[in-house]
């Protein structure tokens, strides 16, 4: 049986190991991530004022196994000035890693990915869903050792048989332990 320390070490490993992976998948250069990034809607109208529209976007049939992305990734880094915008199409992934502005900045700082993280982790549905090895650590973190520090003694032969046979019991449906008390510090 593990100890409460070694419980709570090891809740505080997952916490900054999906910490640090969502910090450095935010800070990627995708277009996605780009804070000068932006969706612009095709034009989906074959007339405008019984008029054929020039700019119809014809591309409507779906992507095999996927539906049609209507939007275009357009970079909208320098736009204010409408001389100096050169109008870049900012659509692959390429594109952001090869931005000819050099002018990637990401739209979310690692401190507000930290505030993100801590409310998905008060939501103990999304726990379940996104994290399922650390929801049961911290729901024994929240019960089994909230009365003691010492873990509780371990069931006996036949009670262990008919849980193994007939499982019963489920975890509750969210974190029973203040997730804060195991957080890391907030990014730099």
């Amino acid at each position: 049986m593990k100890s409460r320390e070694q419980v709570e070490e090891r809740a505080r490993f997952l916490l900054q190991e999906e910490l640090e992976l969502r910090v450095k998948t935010s800070q990627e250069p995708l277009p996605t991530h780009c804070k000068y990034n932006f969706r612009q809607p095709l034009d989906h109208q074959k007339t405008l004022g019984g008029q054929p529209n020039p700019s119809y976007n014809r591309i409507t049939l779906p992507v095999v196994g996927g539906p049609v992305d209507s939007t275009l990734g357009l970079c909208l880094y320098n736009c204010s000035s409408p001389t100096e915008w050169a109008g870049t199409i900012c659509e692959d992934p390429l594109d952001a890693q090869n931005c000819p502005h050099r002018a990637f900045t990401p739209k979310y700082s690692p401190g507000q990915v930290y505030q993100q993280f801590v409310e998905d982790l008060r939501d103990g549905e999304w726990v379940i869903r996104h994290l399922p090895r650390i929801q049961p650590l911290l729901w024994v973190l929240g019960s089994m050792f909230e009365q003691s520090d010492t873990p509780f003694p371990r069931p006996g032969l036949f009670r262990r048989l008919k849980e193994a046979l007939f499982p019963t019991r489920q975890l509750p449906p969210g974190p029973s332990a203040k997730v804060e008390i195991y957080l890391p510090p907030p990014p730099p």
